[in-house]
C-alpha cells in the first residue's frame, strides 16, 4: 500500500489543541505510537460508482435518490454526474481502541482521533486519484460531501448500501441508526462538472462557455450547519 499522508495538525485539532505547537512532548509521543499501531492493522478498501444527475429546476436526483439537502444541491450546482464512494480502513482500529479502553482511556481517545485522520487520509488519496483521472478528460470534481454533514441526513447511508453493496464489497455494515461498522469508514458524494470552480467558488469559464458566476462557494466548516458551535471548527 502507498504511504498515506497523515496530517498530525488535524490530529492535534481533533484532540482540542489550537495548534500542533501546543502539544506537550508526552502527548506527541503517544500520537506517534498510535499512528504506528494503527498503520500496522489497517486494511484500506474502497468502492465507488458514477451516476448521472437529473435536474428539475433547483432540485436533483441520482441513483434513485431525491436530494433534499440545500447544501448538497449547492455543492452540485453545474454538475452533470456524481460519484458515490465508500471507504474504510477496516476493523483493526476498532479492536485497538476497545483494548485501550480497558487499560488507558486517554490513549483510547488518541487512537480515536488518529483513526479519524487516517481514514480521512485514505479518502483524500482516493479523491485525488479520481480527480486526476477526470481532469485528464477535461472534467472537474467538487469537494466531497458526506451523509451527516450540514443538512444531509445520516440515513442516506442506507442508499449507499443499496447502491454500492458496501457490506459485500468492502465489509461496511450499518446499524439500525445508519452508523457504519467498522467505525473508521466514510461515505461521500463527489460532483463532476465540465467547469472548474476557482478558489472564490465561482466557475472558471472554459473557452466558448457562457456560464454564469455562482455566489461564493463555501466548503468545509463554513458549509456546516454546526459552524457556530462545533468544538472542532477549523
Amino acid at each position: 500500500m502507498d504511504k498515506l499522508d497523515v496530517n498530525r495538525r488535524e490530529i492535534a485539532r481533533y484532540l482540542g489543541y489550537k495548534s500542533i505547537d501546543d502539544l506537550d512532548d508526552k502527548t506527541a509521543k503517544v500520537i506517534d505510537e498510535c499512528i504506528n499501531e494503527i498503520m500496522d492493522v489497517i486494511e484500506p478498501k474502497s468502492c465507488y460508482d458514477t451516476f448521472p444527475i437529473q435536474w428539475n429546476n433547483n432540485k436533483c436526483e441520482f441513483a434513485g435518490i431525491d436530494v433534499t439537502s440545500k447544501a448538497l444541491i449547492k455543492n452540485l450546482a453545474g454538475c452533470s454526474k456524481v460519484i458515490m464512494a465508500a471507504v474504510t480502513i477496516g476493523p483493526g482500529v476498532d479492536r485497538l481502541i476497545r483494548r485501550a479502553e480497558v487499560r488507558d482511556m486517554s490513549k483510547a481517545y488518541i487512537l480515536q482521533c488518529v483513526g479519524t485522520e487516517v481514514v480521512e487520509a485514505w479518502c483524500n488519496k482516493i479523491n485525488r486519484e479520481l480527480s486526476d483521472e477526470l481532469r485528464a478528460k477535461g472534467l472537474y470534481t467538487r469537494p466531497r460531501f458526506s451523509p451527516g454533514y450540514g443538512d444531509l441526513p445520516l440515513e442516506l447511508q442506507q442508499d449507499f448500501e443499496r447502491v454500492l453493496k458496501m457490506r459485500k464489497n468492502i465489509g461496511i455494515s450499518l446499524s439500525s441508526g445508519a452508523v457504519m461498522t467498522p467505525t473508521k469508514s466514510v461515505t461521500a458524494i463527489i460532483g463532476i462538472s465540465d467547469k472548474e470552480r476557482n478558489n472564490a467558488g465561482n466557475f472558471n469559464k472554459r473557452a466558448g462557455d457562457d456560464c454564469e458566476e455562482d455566489n461564493v462557494y463555501k466548503t468545509g466548516c463554513d458549509a456546516c450547519n454546526m459552524n457556530d458551535t462545533c468544538t472542532f471548527k477549523k
